[in-house]
């Protein structure tokens, strides 16, 4: 099918690097840990059921990466890579963006040697912006993954765009990176409106509102993990935590995944946790925009079966 570009590269690195080639290029991430591999992990797990759950069905399966990078983290491959590399059922098409015009450029590079006759598109937006537009190209017969890995808070995704994917598309399932361990060394635990004065506007920009000062109400900490404590997943961490504290570790993203409940019509009740130095770190969460309730239950159980085994890496 070849290769699509949307936008205006300004620079080209000539890239010549192919499958197995070390990769020494300044732009690849060294930053990162085993976190880092597990959770490419875990995509590549979800990759490969979701595309074998659906691969005799007449759908276009469709993979989304809104901050792709430039295909390799330190020597492993990176999500656009670990995509392309799927192969019980391969996607038919993917969409990659990142908003350095210098990775998307080295990331094409390396995608026309490696993968030259895969139908891939090259997107070089703010992610934001990326979002939005590609979501309203999301229609049924398509069946799409979207990834969203974001470098940071603040240059990550604003809550309007992610409120904007169910309602701009119903085919689209979300996998979204949380940063747990940064949210909770934003948020300290006691309030401070001093202090908070100047993560505010990020804050309430993530959570869509001031939602997000809800975690310092008693009452509001302990209906979160009342709700949580009905989950399985979360039950370990609510006997070590306790109700009656604050539980910063799993109370933030609770708070976040009910936002995500409030918008998308189906979310996994369980998440894939990232450690590092044996510390929660991130977390992926999962959204589903398909208002399909057989589509909502298999995505579900695909993600389900994802989580259930935990990630062992090396590096």
């Amino acid at each position: 099918m070849g290769n699509t570009f949307h936008g205006t590269l300004v620079l080209s690195l000539n890239s010549n690097n192919q499958q197995g080639d070390t990769v020494t290029n300044e732009l690849i991430p060294q930053f990162g840990g085993e976190h880092t591999l597990e959770k490419l992990k875990y995509l590549e797990r979800y990759l490969n059921v979701f595309t074998t759950a659906l691969k005799y069905k007449p759908f276009e399966l469709v993979y989304i990466d809104a901050f792709a990078g430039p295909g390799y983290w330190q020597e492993h491959h990176g999500s656009p890579l670990i995509a392309l590399g799927i192969k019980n059922k391969s996607f038919d098409r993917l969409i990659f963006n990142d908003n350095s015009r210098e990775k998307v450029e080295t990331l094409r590079n390396i995608v026309e040697n490696q993968h030259p006759h895969r139908n891939v598109e090259f997107y070089c937006k703010d992610g934001n912006e990326f979002i939005k537009e590609i979501s309203t190209k999301m229609k049924h017969p398509s069946r799409a993954v979207m990834f969203i890995d974001p470098f940071n808070v603040a240059d990550g995704v604003d809550w309007d765009t992610m409120e904007a994917i169910p309602r701009l598309s119903s085919t689209i399932d979300v996998i979204t990176l949380f940063p747990r361990n940064i949210l909770s060394r934003l948020m300290k635990r006691n309030y401070d409106p001093g202090y908070l004065r100047r993560y505010e506007n990020t804050l309430t920009r993530f959570f869509g509102n001031e939602s997000w000062k809800d975690v310092y109400k008693a009452d509001v900490r302990r209906k979160l993990l009342e709700e949580a404590s009905k989950e399985v997943s979360v039950q370990p961490t609510l006997e070590k935590v306790g109700l009656e504290t604050r539980g910063d570790e799993i109370v933030i993203p609770l708070l976040y995944r009910k936002r995500l409940k409030e918008v998308f019509p189906a979310v996994s009740p369980v998440e894939a946790v990232l450690y590092r130095n044996n510390q929660p770190y991130f977390e992926l969460l999962f959204a589903i925009s398909n208002r399909n309730q057989r589509a909502q239950v298999l995505a579900l159980k695909l993600f389900d079966a994802t989580t259930k085994e935990p990630i062992d890496v090396q590096i």
